[in-house]
Parts: C-alpha cells; sequence; structure tokens
C-alpha cells in the first residue's frame, strides 16, 4: 500500500519543525480523519519504524510534541461559506467527536478557523452542542486563525493582529479587536501569518519580516514592552504537496530560529501560548496592528 500523499507530508513538515525547535499546532477537519481511519491501521503495521511505532497523531503529540486541534468551516445550513462545505454537516462539536473517535486523542480547547457567519460570540460561551454527534459538547476557551465575515482564509478578511485577548463580539467591523475583561473566549492574534514563500495568494507581510517589524517596533519604543506579542505562519498542506516547498518552509524556521536563539522570540503551540499570557502576563490584553 504507498502512503497517502497528506501523511508524508505532515511527517515530512512535523519532523523539520522539530529539527528547528518551533512548535506545530496541528489543525485538522474531518477529512484527514476519515482518511486516518481508512489507512493508518495498515500503513503503521508495514513501517512502524516510520512513528516510533504509534499511529500518527499519537506520534506527533507525544513524540514531536505537536498540539493537535480542530479547525473546521461548518456545513450546517444557514451557517458559513456554503461553497466550502464537503458532504458531511459536522460543526466542530462534531469534528472533535471524530478525533476522539478516530485517533483516541482529546484536542486542545483551541478553536481554529471560524468566521462572523459560521458563529457568534455568544455561542461560544455556552459551548458547542454537536450536529452529527448530539451527545457532543464542545466549549473552546481560544480563537485562532478568526477568517473573518465568511471564512474562506485568503478571500475572507482574516484577523492579522498580534497579542492575545477577549473580544467582544466575532465581527470584524465592530467590536473583535476590542478587550472584553469579562470575556470567556480568548483570541490568539496571528499577525501576518500568510506567505508568498508557501504559495499564498493574499500577503500584506511576509511573516518573519512581520516579526522582525514587531521586534524593531518594541525596541524604538512604538508599542509598549512586556506585554505578549504573537505571530503564526500557515502551512497549507495543498501548496506544500503541489510544489515541493519544503525548502522554502526549512528556509521559514531557520530565520525564525535565529531570533529565537538570540532570546528575541519563543516557539509555542496555542494552548503554549494561552498558558503563558493566563500565566506570565496576567491575561493583560494585548491587541497590536502593524
Amino acid at each position: 500500500m504507498d502512503t497517502p500523499p497528506i501523511r508524508t507530508n505532515v511527517l515530512r513538515m512535523a519532523g523539520l519543525i522539530a529539527k528547528y525547535n518551533a512548535r506545530l499546532s496541528y489543525q485538522t477537519d474531518y477529512v484527514v480523519l476519515d482518511g486516518i481511519e481508512a489507512y493508518e491501521a495498515a500503513l503503521l503495521a508495514q513501517n512502524p519504524a516510520a512513528t516510533n511505532n504509534k499511529p500518527l497523531f499519537r506520534y506527533l503529540t507525544e513524540d514531536l510534541n505537536v498540539s493537535l486541534e480542530p479547525h473546521a468551516h461548518e456545513c450546517i445550513p444557514g451557517r458559513g461559506n456554503q461553497s466550502l462545505c464537503k458532504d458531511k454537516a459536522y460543526n466542530y462539536a462534531d469534528v472533535v467527536a471524530r478525533i476522539r473517535q478516530v485517533t483516541g486523542l482529546t484536542p486542545a480547547a483551541i478553536m481554529g478557523g471560524t468566521s462572523a457567519k459560521e458563529r457568534s460570540l455568544e455561542e461560544l460561551t455556552t459551548c458547542i452542542a454537536g450536529n452529527v454527534f448530539t451527545t457532543e459538547s464542545w466549549c473552546p476557551e481560544a480563537l485562532t486563525v478568526f477568517a473573518g465575515d465568511d471564512g474562506g482564509h485568503e478571500t475572507g478578511g482574516d484577523d492579522l493582529h498580534s497579542g492575545v485577548w477577549r473580544p467582544k463580539s466575532l465581527s470584524p467591523t465592530t467590536d473583535f479587536a476590542t478587550d472584553n475583561p469579562l470575556g470567556k473566549v480568548s483570541y490568539i492574534g496571528s499577525g501576518y501569518l500568510f506567505s508568498t514563500v508557501l504559495g499564498s495568494k493574499k500577503v500584506e507581510k511576509e511573516p518573519i519580516d512581520g516579526v522582525r517589524t514587531l521586534l524593531s517596533l518594541v525596541d524604538s519604543k512604538t508599542i509598549e514592552s512586556g506585554k505578549i506579542l504573537t505571530t503564526t505562519v500557515m502551512i497549507p498542506e495543498d501548496t506544500m504537496l503541489d510544489n515541493d516547498l519544503y525548502d522554502e518552509l526549512e528556509t521559514i524556521l531557520a530565520d525564525a530560529k535565529k531570533l529565537a536563539d538570540e532570546g528575541r522570540i519563543v516557539h509555542a503551540t496555542y494552548p503554549q501560548v494561552l498558558s503563558a499570557w493566563r500565566g506570565n502576563y496576567g491575561s493583560v490584553a494585548n491587541i497590536v496592528k502593524f
């Protein structure tokens, strides 16, 4: 049996990230889970050494310190961008249920990729009930990679702020970038997460250039020091597979490692960022657009 290209890609990406002491938050929708359910047992038996005798996601989380998280664009009638929907009416709680069902793992309480058209902030504060797995209820603690009004990321007007805060609403045109100190759900800013180097069509600033800009603003006292600043590099699997961009990814990782070795940045998964914000920064909101 040939190894599916996505599995090969995930192992290669995760191994490269670990090589540079960076951190990966792997956010999955149900399609990858369906593939794991269909192929993983046979592939593991065929080459157990490739993943230290462990199924793929268990190897990633236990051996490479990857954070496993749900990332969905919900295919519920009347919600979200229906052009992104496939064949199953899964919402976030359903994806979480599938992660547990297929991998035996419990994902982090991090919600990747929602949009204002899919969810309201009020719904998140009372948890999400499963649409297919009706006994499932999932309560995210933080949002990431917010996809604006309609979703779709590169066409959806993603939020590009840095920092961590508790949004007043999920409306990007009103109170999303305003902190509500009493809010239950936090947002971890992505900064400039897209990269033309990794095949993105929408770039305002390359991610590592964005990091250097943030650092220069701190050095010049243009923005306040001592508060958390965040940024993400999004690695789209389809472009990695289609265009063989591993050398380009390694260049980004090498540049980031230089900054980390200088003590200028710290690599972290999304749960680690949330923990640091709460523990090291006293949950003090910081919202920076640069």
